[in-house]
């Protein structure tokens, strides 16, 4: 009787490790500002009707060519009028090309990367609250030291040790955009959002600032604090006229920039048309205003109080007319 009891707990105890195995769908995680609706209609990021995949296998290679080259692909998945939508990731072998796949289709994804990391096995040691075997299987299973598939449960009376055999598949998705983003921008929140930062804290350039002025100005609106520019694409208009990561879009043809999707909604409402667009440059404290800083454009000394009293950085406000490209 007490091997049938232990064979059949073991099975029972196989069976909920399989079933309870989280599948790529069930860890899907949506990376469009404002969630999947909300998102596709800021963006226009359409449905495509079947997802093409492309696996990387990064098993051996070091993390910061990884890095590298996922940032490389990053941008020029960007550059070709592609936003990510979401990502996913599983610890099970189970899980592979054809679930990512699947995934990407259900989602309308164009694009699904898909990255595998496949270590050597190693054994690792940890300590037992019950020395029995299925418990500590179930319970070393459900805790964050253990990643991996357990091929072997040492038993001992207060550590066991443990065969494990890491695996992770990491995959994001990517959608195609209905129009290229206006003035060829990205501004800092939408980036971390499409980047899987979102949930974590953030401290924008202006939000000291604008937290002063609030502190000492209670009940008077805000003056602006402008979309901080965290990514200008190759070979777009913003490129062209020399903007730069960390300028802050301050107004688009006297249009106040309040927040990221105000600058969304002016440069998307600019399209087609010639209009004046004023920039606020960080420099270093004490700099001297030239024409070399900004080409082509007209530099002058800030007006907007929230950019007048940094004590960590100086301000160029630069202004310059030009036109805007519709959206194709």
């Amino acid at each position: 009787m007490r091997g049938l009891k232990w064979l059949l707990v073991g099975v029972f105890g196989a069976v909920c490790m399989a079933g309870c195995a989280p599948t790529l769908a069930q860890q899907y995680t949506c990376t469009l500002p404002g969630g999947d609706a909300a998102g596709r209609a800021m963006f226009g990021v359409r449905r495509a009707p079947e997802a093409r995949t492309v696996v990387l296998d990064t098993t051996g290679v070091s993390g910061s060519d990884v890095f590298d080259v996922s940032r490389a692909r990053f941008l020029a998945y960007m550059a070709d009028g592609l936003v990510p939508i979401g990502e996913a990731s599983s610890t099970n072998r189970g899980q592979g090309e054809p679930q990512a796949a699947l995934l990407g289709a259900s989602h309308g994804a164009a694009i699904v990367v898909v990255e595998i990391r496949d270590p050597p096995p190693y054994d690792k040691e940890v300590e037992t609250r019950v020395p029995t075997l299925m418990t500590e299987s179930v319970w070393i299973d459900g805790t964050a030291r253990f990643e991996g598939d357990v091929t072997r449960i040492g038993w001992a009376p207060g550590t066991t040790t443990i065969q494990v055999d890491p695996y992770f598949i990491d995959c994001r998705l990517w959608a195609e955009r209905a129009w290229p983003p206006a003035l060829g921008v990205y501004f800092s929140e939408e980036m971390r959002a499409f980047r899987g930062y979102a949930d974590q804290p953030h401290w924008p350039v202006m939000k000291s600032a604008a937290d002063r002025w609030r502190l000492s100005h209670p009940g008077e609106p805000q003056p602006p604090a402008g979309a901080e520019i965290s990514v200008v694409l190759p070979d777009s208009p913003a490129e062209a006229i020399g903007l730069r990561w960390s300028d802050v879009l301050l107004s688009v043809d006297g249009t106040d920039i309040v927040d990221e999707r105000t600058a969304r909604q002016a440069l998307a409402a600019a399209a087609g048309r010639r209009v004046e667009l004023v920039v606020m440059r960080p420099t270093a404290v004490g700099i001297v205003a030239s024409a070399d800083q900004a080409p082509g454009w007209q530099i002058s000394a800030p007006t907007s109080p929230l950019f007048q009293a940094s004590p960590t950085r100086a301000w160029l406000k630069l202004t310059r007319t030009l036109p805007l490209s519709p959206q194709n």
